[in-house]
């Protein structure tokens, strides 16, 4: 189903936005009613197929991840800046 953010192409008018070099943390949760899994892969194939590192992190929450699971959510995201910003930065 298209929508504003994930058009008929998937995403990929969304992502083929991004510079190449500014990784992605995608994170999506896997009980989401309004979209859906299926719109994570076809992100993270947009993201390939144009170069850009796609980190997916499925959580256990609906279709507001922050707002379901705030303490994973926030882990997930501090985790991943951890792996690629040392303090200072």
């Amino acid at each position: 189903k298209a929508s504003a953010l994930f058009p008929a192409g998937g995403g990929r008018s969304m992502v083929a936005a991004l510079p190449p070099a500014l990784p992605v943390l995608l994170l999506w949760g896997n009980r989401d009613p309004v979209i859906g899994t299926q719109n994570a892969e076809h992100v993270r194939a947009a993201c390939l197929a144009n170069g850009i590192q796609c980190d997916y992190v499925e959580l256990d929450a609906g279709h507001c991840a922050h707002d379901d699971a705030p303490e994973a959510f926030n882990s997930e995201v501090l985790r991943w800046l951890g792996s690629r910003f040392t303090p200072g930065q």
